[in-house]
């Protein structure tokens, strides 16, 4: 139980991680992979996780968004973005919120787009999004 809000305490015995388009759930006391989701056509190269509130959303370099199951790693359900690129995903109790090249769209936890925001003239690079205690943050690729 939660101490501070007397609800259970997720379950926290999967490891999710995520490479090349791909979505991993590891077993966190063995190492053993339990599941593997390819995203079908959402893309390759980064994926950026969100995982909030027990809901864990997924997005890679097309321009499409997963909810994942995250004990059984079966697609729960998937939906277009209004943009390409490297994702920022925020999860909140009430929506997911996912940013890329440029755009920002809103979704219900059902996949419903309830608004979309662009954001011309103002950059395409990975961005970062908060809310008051939920932040992701954009990539710092650093000087190389």
């Amino acid at each position: 139980m939660d101490a501070y809000h007397g609800a259970p305490l997720e379950d926290r015995s999967t490891l999710i991680a995520a490479l090349g388009g791909a979505v991993l759930g590891i077993d966190r006391l063995t190492g053993a992979l339990r599941w593997e989701n390819r995203l079908a056509g959402g893309g390759r190269f980064e994926v950026f996780l969100g995982y909030q509130h027990g809901v864990l959303v997924a997005s890679a370099h097309g321009a499409k968004v997963y909810r994942i199951d995250p004990r059984t790693g079966a697609t729960l359900w998937e939906t277009s973005t209004s943009a390409s690129g490297r994702a920022t995903i925020l999860v909140e109790p009430d929506m997911i919120v996912v940013a890329k090249g440029g755009e920002i769209d809103a979704f219900d936890h059902h996949g419903r787009r309830g608004w979309s925001q662009q954001l011309r003239g103002r950059g395409l690079g990975p961005m970062a999004l908060a809310l008051p205690g939920n932040v992701a943050q954009a990539d710092d690729r650093g000087s190389d």
